[in-house]
């Protein structure tokens, strides 16, 4: 009991992560059930929302809590500027891509709009990150549980009585926007970490545009990295192809959470550790990404093994066949993904940019030369290969990754 006292935040982060992917998977599994076409379709719609709030965070999730406090005073200006040039991208983005598809013309044209309006509630992103900065993350698990329960009940309503697909896009529209007014409306501490104004000229949100963009374009990067074979397999195979590479994705994604949980938790405090302290905060937080990366691999297999069985339209049986894969995959990722924190915390941000690089122009050629000749496989292979690149070979062409690399690789015991 003792040891759950302690380190309560660390699992309230762990479970709220775990309640939203829980959410996410079963949402997909009544889609698949309910249509599987539309189910290909809205796979291809996700991937596009996902490379749109990387595009429009643009790495600033990476700096926010870094600069939330000013020589132990609240840096309102950044905040403002934060969530001004959230709100500018979030626009002009929405706008791009909702005048693409009204020039589609299509009787679906509507729905896509639809779906894809979640973005203009990206700033919701920094919101959280503000109740992680407060150490509020039990209520942050109490808002995403209640959400999530209500969401699937009222879709499971929905596929039992087989309404419309509509309906079931309004209530994730209206998850998205509940959390939101939940978050604003029952702040307490956090509320001095909001804007109190929004700063629109350009030159100011310029100068922190381009700030972001060694960090932002590598994030960008990444997440179109991670779902280009999704556009490949569009173009050169079948839906159900597309819809079965999603859903390896969606699972490699889902188990991310141990990472991702791993980093939530000792990025902070690698930033704010005192000098004599940093190597032993660095060493506790490599040594957890090894045993996340070790049972994320593990889980991903059994776990996405009985989801697809039991839980996914039986025309998607044959996904299974390709976790191994990203079991593989993901174990490697979770010893690479300490890159950008060691990077930032040194302030070295632009030294992210070139590995990200690298790594995605890699992609672009390896996956579409697997995928033409090979097909689904391909793809799977060009998955694990990058990441086993990312890790180790693109990690050479600079100083600073190269002693990451010596580091990982414990050849070196210091940085």
């Amino acid at each position: 009991m003792d040891i759950i006292r302690r380190n309560k935040n660390f699992l309230a982060i762990i479970l709220t992560s775990a309640v939203q992917i829980f959410g996410a998977l079963f949402s997909l599994s009544i889609i698949s059930m309910l249509d599987i076409k539309f189910f290909a379709i809205y796979a291809l719609i996700l991937t596009i929302l996902d490379i749109s709030n990387s595009t429009i965070l643009f790495g600033n999730e990476k700096y926010f809590q870094k600069n939330l406090l000013k020589k132990d005073k609240i840096n309102k200006y950044f905040i403002n500027t934060s969530f001004s040039l959230n709100i500018v991208l979030s626009l002009g983005l929405f706008f791009i891509i909702s005048f693409f598809y009204s020039r589609v013309g299509n009787n679906q044209s509507i729905l896509y709009i639809i779906l894809l309006s979640p973005m203009l509630l990206n700033f919701r992103n920094f919101i959280v990150l503000i109740y992680r900065f407060t150490r509020n993350n039990i209520f942050l698990l109490k808002v995403k549980s209640l959400i999530v329960s209500l969401g699937l009940i009222l879709k499971y309503i929905i596929y039992i009585q087989n309404f419309d697909l509509i309906y079931l896009v309004i209530i994730i529209i209206s998850e998205q926007l509940l959390e939101v007014f939940f978050l604003i409306i029952l702040a307490n501490n956090e509320k001095k970490y909001f804007p109190d104004s929004f700063i629109f000229s350009f030159n100011e949100l310029k100068k922190l545009f381009k700030r972001l963009i060694p960090i932002g374009f590598s994030i960008l990067l990444f997440t179109i990295l991670i779902r280009i074979e999704i556009l490949y397999i569009n173009y050169f195979l079948s839906s159900l192809n597309v819809a079965a590479f999603f859903l390896c994705v969606k699972l490699f994604n889902a188990m991310l959470i141990f990472t991702r949980s791993v980093t939530q938790l000792k990025f902070p405090l690698l930033i704010q550790a005192k000098k004599d302290k940093i190597m032993s905060e660095f060493n506790s937080f490599y040594l957890l990404l090894i045993a996340s990366g070790v049972f994320s691999s593990i889980f991903l297999y059994i776990f996405g093994f009985f989801y697809i069985t039991y839980f996914i339209n039986s025309d998607l049986a044959f996904t299974t066949d390709y976790l191994p894969f990203f079991s593989i995959a993901i174990f490697f990722h979770s010893l690479s993904s300490i890159r950008n924190s060691y990077l930032i915390s040194i302030r070295k941000e632009k030294d992210i940019f070139l590995p990200q690089l690298i790594s995605f122009l890699s992609k672009l050629i390896v996956s579409y030369y697997a995928i033409l000749n090979f097909g689904l496989i391909g793809a799977c292979l060009s998955f694990v290969v990058i990441e086993l690149m990312n890790f180790s070979i693109f990690n050479l062409f600079l100083k600073s990754t190269r002693k990451l690399l010596m580091f990982q690789l414990f050849i070196n015991k210091n940085l």
